[in-house]
């Protein structure tokens, strides 16, 4: 299994974010990490309660298109970048174990 991070180091989706993180201490990466986890979270609990971020006056149509569309599609790509940020963290680990 190729992972996001695989994927971004090839050029492919996330490469702008992991030169961006690239060179940055752990621990702010470790912060991105915590965050991108709180904001997958929120989205997670939007798609079980679509109450907690919209307004009332919204349409069902709409509702449905974000609880599976839109916050889902937000989920995928959190997590892909959540991932990246975890593999800058694992091979930095790595390259000081040996």
């Amino acid at each position: 299994m190729t992972t996001a991070y695989e994927i971004a180091k090839q050029g492919g989706p996330h490469k702008g974010l992991l030169r961006r993180y690239a060179n940055d201490p752990d621990h702010l990466i470790k912060k991105a990490i915590k965050t991108y986890e709180k904001r997958i979270a929120e989205h997670r609990a939007w798609i079980v309660n679509p109450m907690l971020k919209v307004r009332p006056d919204i349409t069902e149509k709409e509702i449905h298109y974000l609880t599976t569309r839109k916050w889902p599609d937000d989920v995928h790509r959190l997590e892909q970048e959540r991932d990246v940020m975890m593999g800058i963290v694992e091979e930095r680990r790595r390259a000081k174990s040996t």
